[in-house]
């Protein structure tokens, strides 16, 4: 079921019998990362600069994607390396763990990774 996700959401394919990640055909991705690279350098996005609506009825404000889809193709970008998740202090890149941390917050920016942010 996960890799028919990334399928819908054209993170990924399967070719050959082989599931291969790739954001080149997602809107989604492509949306998310030039929004991200449109950040002046040091800046972030807010939470609430991508989500909108009640609790328990939040959705993405381009696409209308609940939150736990923009967090699948949020995290593709961060395996690729375009971007870093903070939640409350806490930095998610493409080489960084949580170290167990639990990573439920409503304190929540995008950023474009820097090379302070990749340190473990």
């Amino acid at each position: 079921m996960a890799q028919s996700i990334l399928v819908a959401l054209q993170l990924g394919q399967y070719s050959n019998g082989e599931f291969t990640w790739t954001i080149e055909e997602s809107p989604y991705a492509h949306y998310y990362l030039e929004l991200v690279n449109a950040l002046e350098q040091k800046k972030v996005i807010n939470r609430g600069e991508l989500l909108a609506g009640e609790p328990g009825a939040e959705h993405d404000l381009e696409f209308g994607l609940e939150p736990e889809l923009l967090a699948v193709v949020l995290a593709a970008l961060v395996r690729y390396g375009a971007l870093a998740i903070n939640l409350s202090g806490l930095v998610i890149n493409e080489v960084g763990q949580n170290n167990g941390r639990r990573l439920a917050s409503r304190n929540c920016c995008v950023s474009i990774p820097s090379e302070t942010q990749a340190d473990p």
